[in-house]
């Protein structure tokens, strides 16, 4: 009798737990960007004296939102400011470009309550959220910069530099930042 019951008991746990539903996606299912979202998502943190300063993290929108306009570049940028109170990027003189080109309007400011960036998959809490749309970009590499005032002459000195090179020199050297306070850059891929 023992064996018996022992055989049924063992029998329906197996059976039973080969048909739990897989739940791998169940986070995605209610939200308004599809799971591949994380793969069109970065991050960079600015660190100053081995403490944070600013967290700087982009979603590119074009190919993980069924909605967005295929003519335009757009992204949901989120901008955290450690340890302080304001977090609106523009009260600190910053701007957001994209391979040198300034967004097409002012950028939409998200609530922390907004589906789309509950469905993020990289946020922080605290942090300002936004919607930023550019001109299509040719190629497909995607830089997009918070960049200050300073950070603004630092690529014009540069752009101005490399004029002034010997043309075959020119050709080996790119303009190259590197992240500061001043620009804090993030490299997509269409």
């Amino acid at each position: 009798m023992k064996k018996i019951f022992l055989t049924i008991s063992c029998a329906a746990a197996i059976f039973f737990s080969g048909c739990a539903k897989n739940q791998a996606l169940t986070n995605f299912e209610d939200t308004q960007l599809n799971p591949s979202a994380l793969k069109y998502t970065k991050k960079t943190d600015i660190i100053v004296n081995n403490e944070p300063k600013i967290q700087f993290f982009a979603t590119y929108l074009n190919p993980v939102h069924k909605d967005v306009d295929k003519g335009i570049e757009s992204f949901i940028v989120g901008v955290y400011f450690v340890n302080e109170k304001e977090q609106d990027f523009r009260k600190y003189n910053y701007n957001v470009m994209l391979n040198e080109d300034k967004p097409l309007a002012k950028p939409y400011i998200l609530s922390a309550k907004s589906l789309l960036v509950k469905s993020l998959p990289i946020k922080n809490p605290w942090g300002n959220y936004y919607i930023f749309h550019f001109p299509k970009q040719d190629g497909y590499n995607l830089k997009l910069k918070l960049i200050n005032d300073k950070g603004l002459e630092k690529i014009k000195e540069l752009k101005e530099e490399k004029k002034e090179e010997n043309p075959s020199i020119q050709k080996q050297r790119k303009v190259q930042v590197e992240n500061n306070l001043d620009i804090i850059q993030l490299d997509f891929q269409k």
